[in-house]
């Protein structure tokens, strides 16, 4: 049995960013029609006629936004198992549902966890983490605000990001995707594109749209995303614009990378295969290149006729970008 993809729950939390909290029980469905502040929310309603005694409605409305959200991605049964074993709108209870499946981390998060923000009292905030990177966590939170910080009752859907370490994390619940992470195989293209155009965003400031169609935009970003790469291994003094020229065929000349080697030029390899609709098992920063990345380029090749070295070598990088 194939992980769940944990690029498909993502997608859809980040299709919601934008949508504000109700002044009443109507124009649920518009995102910004009818706003208020008395907790009247699309999540809360639904979530609320699937498990009417532990999730409230009207109420504070953080956790029932990350439960639906599974809910929309893996229907009722596999999002309480994801879960920890069932849904539930108070923060402390979420946490402690991970806690006895083993499932909490406080260390490193990994995309698709449930962030829990603590305050001097309980844990009383959460969200779902979309990306990592090596100072910042990325999250995308309900029921908050658009500031810096944590904003436990906000009024909104707002993508966030906190330093690794803050004091306000007090840890993640690790869903069970599978095999993995939830990197499983793709019926569907649009969730890997969708990753590589987050991750771009994130490691090169690319700025492009994350909708999950590789254009030309996205094809630009992919080389940004690779300057920016040389520029950190190489000190390449590359202009980071995402155009090919001689300075960056240059700059990339013979280098390669290879199993069980860490730099960037390996995270541009992990975001330029996401592009392609290819899953590299995984985005870090630096990237560290594992046995998932191996296959993942040892396929390319073989689908494009080459030798199954699972080298990712300079001829390799520009077809990536073409």
């Amino acid at each position: 049995m194939m992980g769940n993809d944990v690029h498909k729950v993502i997608e859809i939390a980040l299709g919601e960013v934008g949508y504000l909290e109700k002044a009443s029980d109507r124009e649920l469905y518009d995102k910004t029609a009818n706003a208020g502040d008395r907790n009247y929310t699309k999540y809360g309603k639904e979530m609320h006629a699937i498990e009417p005694s532990i999730m409230d409605y009207p109420a504070p409305w953080c956790d029932a936004f990350v439960d639906w959200c599974f809910y929309q991605a893996y229907g009722i049964e596999e999002a309480k198992r994801l879960l920890g074993g069932g849904f539930d709108d108070y923060t402390v209870g979420s946490a402690r549902l991970y806690q006895n499946m083993q499932a909490w981390h406080t260390g490193k998060p990994q995309i698709g966890d449930q962030i829990f923000f603590r305050n001097a009292v309980r844990i009383y905030h959460t969200g779902l983490v979309y990306d990592v990177d090596s100072a910042y966590v990325y999250t995308v939170e309900g029921n908050t605000g658009g500031g810096s910080g944590v904003i436990a009752n906000g009024g909104g859907v707002w993508k966030k990001k906190y330093r690794l370490g803050d004091a306000s994390i007090a840890g993640y619940g690790r869903p069970g995707y599978g095999a993995g992470n939830g990197n499983g195989s793709e019926s569907s293209s649009v969730p890997l594109i969708l990753a590589g155009q987050i991750h771009a965003n994130n490691f090169a400031q690319c700025g492009i749209e994350e909708d999950g169609i590789y254009g030309p935009l996205s094809k630009r970003a992919g080389i940004k995303v690779l300057q920016r790469a040389m520029n950190l291994d190489y000190s390449a003094r590359l202009t980071e614009d995402g155009l090919w020229g001689p300075k960056t065929q240059a700059a990339l000349g013979r280098h390669y990378v290879k199993y069980g080697e860490t730099q960037y030029m390996v995270t541009a390899l992990e975001i330029l295969l996401l592009l392609k609709s290819r899953n590299p098992g995984g985005v870090e920063c630096p990237g560290e290149f594992g046995s998932n990345l191996t296959s993942a380029v040892t396929q390319y090749q073989t689908d494009h006729g080459w030798s199954p070295t699972g080298i990712a070598d300079a001829p390799l990088f520009h077809s990536l970008t073409v």
